[in-house]
């Protein structure tokens, strides 16, 4: 019996005749650092903020573990989004022989037909998928699949630029608490192919500096030409009269319901056909997996993203993207 042998307390449970501690950490506990167990059960680690704190969390005592000779750690969750963390953690302990996955696939045997109708007929066709049938499923309003990203991804690195290209760079924006994203695109055929992209990060003290980023600009625009500019106007609008100055041509895309809506469409429907070429670039495809589609009024979409999130490299995309597959095609002379 243990009646008597257990001092439980708020966050530890000590068993007394081994001297044996159980101690238990919430998901944002700074003090996991240093923890030295010879046991870890991390629990429902999928549904785990995306905030750094929980991450830091998990490298720590996952870390912890390692550093202990016969400590064993134990993870067990239900599925979430691919888009989550936990995943890469999943997809490494499959690959890895040092783990040992065990995965249980549809309802659970004890759960009775009609509720589980019931269930699926409440809930979101995701959350019921991961909830009760142990999928790995993105949510509705994700901009897009996991599998169609990865199919994107065609392209080994930044591309050389190439004469009979027609280039667009599309920059967004973002001094102090975004980031600054531009990237250099062209259209193959119907597919529209990222070259280049490059991010520059600011702070409240330290902002981005618009020189750093008008030098990159104007070297992307020499590399690659004949090259276009498309920025929203409102914070750049100093920036664009600069880069006219030097015979660079800048498009003007100023922000509106309508307008964002375009640009949110546009970069949906090119990844859900796989009509982009991407790179491997992890930042980015990250970034993709979790920028979200928000309804900003009836049949008007805009991307947004969670708060730990960006999404000024999809934006800086889709306003090249967009400017791309609206331009007249070239013309073609025939000589005789």
């Amino acid at each position: 019996m243990l009646t008597g042998a257990l001092d439980v307390q708020s966050w530890r449970v000590r068993f007394g005749p081994t001297d044996s501690t159980l101690d238990v950490l919430a998901a944002d506990a700074p003090s996991a650092w240093g923890i030295r167990s010879q046991g870890v059960f991390v629990d429902e680690i999928a549904q785990w903020a995306t905030t750094p704190g929980p991450q830091r969390l998990w490298e720590a005592v996952s870390t912890a573990v390692a550093k202990t000779g016969q400590a064993r750690m134990v993870v067990l969750t239900t599925a979430g989004d691919p888009a989550h963390w936990s995943h890469k953690i999943l997809k490494h302990a499959e690959a890895d022989p040092m783990w040992r996955v065990h995965q249980v696939l549809g309802p659970a045997p004890w759960m009775e037909h009609d509720r589980l109708e019931e269930q699926r007929r409440r809930l979101p066709e995701s959350s019921y998928r991961r909830l009760f049938l142990n999928e790995w499923t993105e949510a509705e309003d994700r901009l897009t699949t996991i599998d169609d990203l990865q199919a994107c991804v065609t392209l080994e690195g930044p591309q050389a630029p190439r004469p009979e290209h027609r280039y667009v760079l599309g920059l967004d924006l973002g001094l102090k608490a975004d980031l600054t994203a531009a990237v250099v695109c062209h259209l193959d055929e119907d597919t529209v192919v990222l070259d280049r992209i490059n991010t520059w990060t600011g702070t409240t003290d330290h902002p981005v500096q618009l020189g750093d980023v008008e030098t990159w600009l104007t070297q992307a625009c020499t590399s690659y030409h004949p090259a276009t500019v498309v920025l929203d106007p409102w914070q750049a609008i100093g920036l664009a009269q600069r880069l006219r100055r030097k015979r660079i041509r800048v498009e003007e895309y100023t922000f509106s319901a309508a307008s964002v809506g375009r640009l949110a469409t546009t970069i949906h429907l090119l990844l859900r056909e796989q009509r982009l070429a991407l790179p491997p670039n992890e930042d980015l495809l990250d970034e993709l997996a979790n920028v979200r589609l928000k309804e900003s009024s009836p049949g008007v979409y805009r991307m947004d993203h969670d708060p730990d999130k960006h999404d000024d490299q999809a934006i800086a995309l889709a306003l090249a993207a967009n400017h791309l597959i609206t331009l007249p095609p070239k013309r073609q002379w025939a000589a005789y």
